[in-house]
């Protein structure tokens, strides 16, 4: 289901229309935006299916922060709205260069809802900005330059986070999908040159973390 901020080209299919596709095991059907929007955006197309399926979300030429170009192909498996939850804290990565003023990153924020929900979006300074989203698939995308948390009570969205410099975007996991114990990292293996592979971690409590291991070793400060 195309909702209505979307056109598709692949297969061509208009704003506020619906369309079906029988596929067979291996089979696959690419959807793809048209160019008569800003950005090629699909973001909010619906898709269920009778049996389980996979789906890719993906762009040849992702867009950052200041609307820099950075011809980076970028993919993300998408995460089925079961799983969407209420409420995502997101921290900031590496600002972007030529910025004003300075963005780490960017955050879009997608409802599941058929009736209107509101959005609040509470920055660790205490600034609070809200966003009504109307329809399923709608969505909006804003900055952030410090960590933040992302709420709409009772209703389920999903967050997606694009960094700054070398973009990329990411799917983040709602608060109620966090865990205490036994989190394992993982990481691509380092290319020549490139910089150090890193895990970061943030927490959501007021008064921090009690206790915190990193390989069975007890963190302090």
């Amino acid at each position: 289901t195309v909702p209505p901020n979307v056109t598709l080209s692949a297969p061509a299919a208009t704003a506020g229309t619906s369309f079906t596709r029988v596929l067979n095991q291996g089979d696959v059907c690419l959807i793809e935006g048209t160019s008569s929007t800003t950005d090629k955006s699909i973001t909010g197309v619906k898709i269920s299916a009778d049996k389980n399926i996979g789906v890719y979300n993906g762009s040849g030429d992702l867009v950052g922060p200041c609307n820099a170009f950075f011809n980076n192909y970028g993919v993300e498996m998408a995460l089925p709205t079961i799983t969407w939850g209420s409420e995502y804290v997101v921290a900031p990565f590496s600002t972007a260069t030529g910025c004003t003023p300075a963005v780490s990153s960017l955050i879009r924020v997608i409802s599941s809802s058929s009736t209107p929900l509101t959005v609040t979006v509470t920055s660790a300074s205490g600034a609070v900005f809200t966003q009504t989203l109307n329809y399923e698939g709608a969505f909006f995308t804003r900055p952030v330059s410090e960590a933040a948390i992302i709420s709409a009570p009772e209703k389920k969205i999903a967050v997606v986070q694009i960094t700054a410099n070398n973009t990329t975007f990411t799917n983040v996991l709602p608060v109620q999908q966090w865990g205490i114990d036994n989190i394992s990292t993982a990481s691509p293996t380092e290319f020549s040159g490139a910089s150090d592979n890193f895990a970061m971690l943030i927490q959501k409590s007021v008064g921090g973390v009690g206790k915190l291991s990193v390989d069975a070793v007890l963190q302090t400060g």
